[in-house]
């Protein structure tokens, strides 16, 4: 990949895949009207749509000036120790969506489709800004696949690879000059990459500071979601690990944070059980978030990709 493009699909991997899942198969534009960046979540669904959706002009504003993306393979860190800035993500963007000639005159040919899946997505606080929780935040996504077919009926895979995303607000960014500075805006300013999927490590420790989780210390333990098809679409089956005898529930949220499914469980007790979910049929295709609750112990949040 690097040596066919090296100024776009490297640097892009994380919003290929989950843009890729945004829209219903058959249907590459069905998603029109694009997500508000108002959440870090909300931000990094539509920097992925717009990628999908292949709107640089959409794109192009949720990258701060300062934005820096930074490779996981050593190669490219090597090439590149300073990482992608701005204007380097925006060209390898360009070269995506309109393919590209080099300087030796080889026409480079644009992707035609792409397929992928994603494990495990944690939101947190940004390490490097411990006492603003509100303004900085980091969305890790872990386990990233990708397969890419071209113009010119070649194929590519890459991954599994783990990403982090670290989220400014707008009231705090700094930002450029068409760049609202409000708390409803949220603007990307470094992308990491780790081919070994080391950001797992960063993942495992936002879980872990989870303050429902910790006001939960001492009891039985949270319930958890153990598996839970992604992508999803038609029936959903949700394995969950439940930890006591109490009534339990599964609550799904959309990426605004508005609960859209409070499905009962019973109280089948403690145990590893099977359920499928109800009311999903409905819901709009795209990211939500799926925690599993009992006796007032609130579970880790887990992603799902709805088509």
């Amino acid at each position: 990949m690097q040596s066919r493009y090296p100024l776009r699909a490297a640097s892009a991997l994380f919003t290929l895949v989950l843009c890729s899942l945004l829209a219903r198969p058959g249907a590459p534009d069905a998603l029109q009207s694009l997500p508000a960046g108002d959440s870090p979540v909300g931000a990094m669904v539509r920097l992925l749509a717009s990628y999908r959706l292949e709107r640089l002009d959409d794109y192009a504003p949720l990258l701060l000036p300062g934005f820096r993306f930074f490779f996981g393979d050593s190669a490219s860190r090597a090439a590149y120790p300073e990482g992608f800035t701005r204007v380097d993500e925006l060209a390898s963007a360009r070269h995506l969506f309109e393919g590209f000639t080099d300087a030796s005159g080889v026409r480079h040919p644009a992707a035609r489709s792409i397929e992928s899946s994603l494990d495990t997505v944690c939101v947190g606080s940004e390490p490097e800004e411990p006492d603003s929780a509100a303004q900085y935040q980091v969305v890790v996504a872990c386990g990233l696949r990708l397969h890419i077919e071209f113009d010119d009926d070649t194929e590519l895979d890459v991954g599994p690879a783990c990403h982090e995303f670290h989220f400014a607000r707008g009231d705090v960014a700094a930002r450029g000059p068409d760049q609202p500075g409000d708390a409803d805006h949220w603007y990307l300013w470094r992308w990491v990459e780790s081919s070994s999927c080391e950001a797992m490590a960063t993942a495992r420790a936002l879980a872990s500071r989870s303050p429902a989780l910790e006001a939960a210390a001492g009891s039985p333990g949270p319930p958890r979601i153990l598996s839970v098809p992604n992508p999803a679409h038609g029936v959903v089956s949700v394995s969950v690990r439940l930890t006591g005898r109490e009534p339990a529930r599964l609550i799904m949220f959309d990426v605004a944070g508005r609960r859209v499914l409070d499905q009962d469980l019973g109280a089948p007790g403690e145990a590893v059980s099977r359920f499928e979910l109800r009311g999903t049929a409905g819901l709009p295709a795209g990211l939500y978030w799926l925690r599993a609750t009992q006796g007032g112990r609130i579970g880790p949040a887990k992603a799902v990709v709805l088509l």
